[in-house]
């Protein structure tokens, strides 16, 4: 895998560099070298990956027995009241 990953960023460089026809030529070597996809190769080779990019995750909102309550009123309240169709 890491072996993939240099050669995508070697090519990558190369691709950054070269004109519309030597790149289709760097992306049909590329397809055969790496057995990926075309348009998932111009992807990677338009933006390659950095470490640390990677999105975090959020963390799920953590609500207090007061909040859980007053929500379950409200709810209990509008539920007859077919609020939802105005």
């Amino acid at each position: 895998m890491n072996a993939r990953k240099q050669y995508l960023e070697e090519l990558s460089k190369e691709y950054q560099r070269s004109d519309e026809m030597g790149r289709g030529r760097l992306l049909d070597e590329g397809e055969k070298r790496t057995g990926l996809n075309r348009k998932y190769l111009i992807r990677v080779l338009n933006h390659p990956f950095r470490p640390g990019q990677r999105k975090r995750r959020k963390r799920r909102a953590q609500y207090g027995a007061a909040v859980v309550t007053a929500l379950v009123e409200v709810w209990d309240s509008r539920a007859g009241s077919g609020w939802w169709r105005c």
